[in-house]
């Protein structure tokens, strides 16, 4: 779906970021329908999936960023290291985080990537990284027998109790790569994620920059995909004129 679009941000009309989202953390977030792209599951076994964020925030402790509240969710613990949680239900969970803290009050790109088949490998079925260095893979805080995701009902949330800047937020269909998730990072730069390599495996990519209109329904909008997010409780102020990765 998002190949006739990649074709199109290649060329001259594609508009750089000069922008991000601000987040208060108290109300202020992005809701996305639930649709079953994504959802990770076939109904039997995980599917792979990996989640790319540019954030920038000194609020990581205790807080969440990135939800689908029954399914996962990525957060930040009490040291600053990031976490993400995969749920077969409330009780029953698996955490794994990443084994050094975020570097507070700078942008940073972070990457959880998980191969769909932690009930036959364990831990080593996830992969994270920090501005594409791949960090070791760490249990944190799993509970009860996990035997695989549910899909659910539930809208994926982008912002929740964490003051933050973000940027470039991607999920895609697959286990990226470290290669992939160098080519991602750029350096340390924004990057046209419709012109990488690995397009065809981008189910969404939402900018979170001056492109999107925070005032009207659907106004965040999917680059690649269908899933256009609104944003709650924000206006023309969550737009922050020259705080970008770099």
């Amino acid at each position: 779906m998002g190949l006739p679009f990649a074709f199109w941000q290649t060329s001259s009309s594609f508009t750089a970021s000069t922008a991000s989202f601000i987040l208060n953390g108290v109300n202020e977030y992005i809701s996305v329908p639930a649709t079953t792209n994504l959802s990770f599951t076939d109904g039997v076994s995980d599917k792979p999936f990996t989640i790319s964020i540019w954030i920038n925030t000194s609020d990581l402790r205790y807080n969440r960023l990135i939800k689908k509240d029954s399914e996962y969710f990525i957060a930040g613990n009490s040291t600053t290291q990031w976490y993400m949680r995969i749920f077969t239900n409330s009780t029953n969970y698996v955490s794994v985080r990443m084994t050094t803290g975020h570097a507070e009050g700078q942008w940073q790109h972070i990457v959880f990537t998980y191969d769909g088949t932690y009930t036959l490998n364990g831990i080593t079925s996830f992969q994270n990284y920090t501005d594409s260095v791949m960090l070791a893979s760490v249990s944190a805080g799993s509970a009860g027998t996990y035997t695989g995701m549910v899909a659910s009902s539930d809208i994926v949330q982008i912002g929740d109790t964490m003051t933050s800047n973000i940027s470039y937020i991607s999920i895609y269909d697959k286990q990226l790569s470290q290669s992939e998730v160098i080519e991602l990072y750029s350096g340390g730069a924004l990057f046209n994620i419709s012109s990488s390599s690995f397009i065809g495996s981008c189910i969404s990519w939402w900018r979170n920059d001056q492109t999107d209109d925070v005032t009207i329904t659907n106004g965040v909008i999917d680059q690649v995909g269908s899933n256009n997010g609104t944003a709650q409780n924000m206006d023309i102020s969550n737009i922050d004129n020259g705080n970008i990765p770099t």
